[in-house]
């Protein structure tokens, strides 16, 4: 009785489906107690092929990874063949992030600007900015409501190498350039996570202070900023180039 509600939990797990966090790990601990309990075999036996010859794999656990870098394959061709008594699911994972500067912006019942802005608050162009200049980077939030109140929401800012993070909690002083007081912020070397709740049809604006450390060329990734538990509701900004250049006196 087991057998179809487990395929059908596997399809779920396979399928191009959204689960949270919670939903797949879930799954997971109920097909391994089933798998382990229902072996037919002790060993997973087999041979694949990714273009460079046979190789046997005997493995006394019930699921097997390997790594395959996509130069190797076989004009996108994988063999693989059973060769124990029980049944062998094969699965093709490809995971990746998009190359430097092919970013694409995205908004999906969600809606981000970022802007980067002077000490007085006035936009700034951050192409070529003087080194040793402080400034803001700013992301305004609004929730256009099609989907009510969201909760548990993420902004992840992460930062060129050649800029530093002003982290004024450290100064033990208020931050007088703070418009909206996120859930909770967690500050590392190159990038700024932020966490809070937005009601609908509401804005939001979170700032991270900045400096322009060290001279160079760098490439500032884009914004992101997206529900934890609702994949429905995300937008992202695209990244660029930016440029610290000497500071003229």
């Amino acid at each position: 009785r087991a057998i179809p509600l487990m395929k059908q939990v596997s399809r779920a797990l396979s399928s191009n489906r959204w689960m949270s966090t919670q939903t797949t790990a879930y799954c997971l601990i109920a097909m391994t107690k089933f798998i382990t309990s229902n072996l037919t075999s002790k060993t997973l036996n087999f041979t694949y092929n990714i273009g460079n010859g046979n190789t046997n794999v005997s493995a006394k656990l019930p699921v097997y990874q390997i790594d395959i870098p996509i130069k190797d394959t076989l004009g996108g061709k994988i063999f693989v063949k059973n060769t124990s008594k029980g049944v062998i699911y094969v699965r093709l994972s490809l995971n990746g992030i998009p190359e430097v500067g092919e970013e694409t912006p995205v908004s999906e019942n969600l809606a981000i600007k970022v802007q980067y802005l002077d000490m007085s608050g006035k936009p700034i162009d951050i192409k070529k900015i003087p080194q040793g200049t402080d400034f803001m980077a700013e992301v305004i939030v609004h929730n256009e409501g099609v989907l009510g109140d969201y909760k548990e929401m993420s902004l992840t800012q992460i930062f060129p190498s050649g800029w530093e993070i002003h982290n004024v909690r450290m100064d033990e002083v208020e931050n007088v350039h703070e418009v909206d007081i996120p859930t909770y912020r967690d500050i590392r070397d190159d990038r700024v996570y932020t966490f809070f709740d937005i009601c609908r049809r509401k804005t939001k604006v979170y700032r991270v202070l900045l400096n322009a450390t060290y001279q160079g060329k760098f490439y500032l990734p884009g914004v992101n900023c997206e529900a934890m538990y609702n994949h429905q509701i995300r937008a992202r900004v695209p990244g660029q180039w930016v440029e610290v250049i000497p500071q003229n006196f």
